[in-house]
This record gives structure tokens, sequence and C-alpha cells, in this order.
């Protein structure tokens, strides 16, 4: 199979989604595909693009750390709203745009639970969309405050996906 020099490195930590990957890889007859298991702190090879679907909570700012430490451009489909946690290496809020508003940590928390509250088509589904709306353009600020090109997307049809959001980033030309 033709790829045009293309190169997919796929890393994952959890050893049944790194079976599964291989399985999957090995029925395509895709040629292009490295998998690496590897907690994504411990992944250092230089990237051009980092692409994450459905990573859950903090997994989604992980993601997001690592593409703006390698001036890479990104594609995040972010999940579980609800766990999202300070810890050593993530700070909520994220931007600086969001800390000067003065939201305080317990606050980005409530939104965060908020956020997971999305199923059904009722008064909490549209506060939880929102909510968000409110975490997602945090992490856009903060990919913004760094030079880069953001936009929130939203996937369709809406069950396609169980938070339907997409965050794209691209460093402008002078972080180039």
């Amino acid at each position: 199979m033709d790829n045009d020099g293309v190169e997919v490195i796929l890393v994952e930590n959890k050893e049944e989604s790194v079976q599964r990957a291989v399985n999957r890889i090995a029925r395509s007859g895709v040629d292009n595909i490295t998998v690496v298991q590897c907690n994504l702190g411990r992944f250092h090879a230089p990237f051009d693009i980092g692409i994450c679907l459905h990573a859950c909570g903090v997994a989604t700012d992980l993601v997001l750390a690592k593409c703006l430490a390698m001036s890479a451009s990104f594609v995040v489909s972010p999940c579980c709203y609800g766990a999202v946690r300070s810890g050593h290496s993530v700070q909520y809020p994220r931007s600086d745009v969001f800390q000067a508003a003065g939201l305080e940590y317990h606050e980005y928390v409530a939104i965060g639970h908020a956020a997971d509250q999305t199923e059904a088509a009722t008064a909490k589904s549209v506060q939880g969309r929102t909510c968000m709306v409110v975490v997602d353009s945090d992490r856009c600020h903060l990919a913004q405050q760094l030079g880069y090109t953001t936009q929130l997307n939203v996937m369709t049809p809406q069950t396609c996906s169980p938070k339907n959001h997409v965050l794209t980033g691209r460093p402008t030309s002078s972080t180039m």
C-alpha cells in the first residue's frame, strides 16, 4: 500500500487497547503504523500531528500538552469531562484567559461534572453541552496563547460520538 511517506505512530498505555490496535492494523493491510506501548509522558519521538479520540478527562490535556511542547498540530476529541483534575503535570483552569476571569479550581471541577450530563434531550443536556464548550474553550485559549490557531467543532450526527466535540489547532507560521 502506498502511504506517500506518511508514518503513523500509535501510542497507547493499555495492553488490551494495544492488542486490539495490532490486530486491526494487521487486518487492514496498512504497513506504515508503528504501535508503541507506553505512558504518553514517556513518549519523546518527534511528530507533526497529534490525534486522540475519546481521551478521558485529563488525558485530553496531556495530549494537548505534548502537542504544544512539540509545536505539533492537533485533532482531539475529548471525553469524560468530569474526570478533569489538577495534578503534577496539568492545572485547571488551563488558560490565562480563564485564570484572569477568576474561575476557581472547584468551580472548574463542577463545570466538568456538569459537562458529562449530555445523554438525553433535557434541560440538563443543554447545560452539559454548554459546560463542554466552557472546558474546551479554555483548552483552545491555552493553545492560542502559545501561538496556535484553533477551532472547536461539533461532529454530526450527534449519535456518532458520546461528546461530539473536536478541537483542532495548528501552530501559526511564526512558531514554526
